[in-house]
């Protein structure tokens, strides 16, 4: 494992803290964590677990469309 430092100011280091404490992992653990979540080129699993999640009931594309060519009433002068 790479070991490599970085400077934050107080406020972050004590929400970070505070964020590891409460899910009962180390500070080190949660960066890792985060840098992995955000260095990652793959879909999260939680947008993954969405797939499929609307069944049959989701709008077509062209019926998505159609809605946004309704304009919105404007106000008169």
């Amino acid at each position: 494992m790479e070991t490599i430092t970085i400077q934050i100011d107080a406020e972050i280091r004590r929400l970070l803290q505070k964020q590891a404490q409460t899910r009962g992992i180390s500070l080190n653990e949660l960066i890792a964590e985060l840098l992995r979540q955000h260095a990652c080129e793959d879909w999260p699993d939680s947008v993954r677990h969405l797939v499929g999640s609307w069944g049959d009931d989701f709008p077509e594309p062209d019926d998505l469309r159609r809605l946004l060519e309704v304009e919105s009433p404007r106000e008169s002068p």
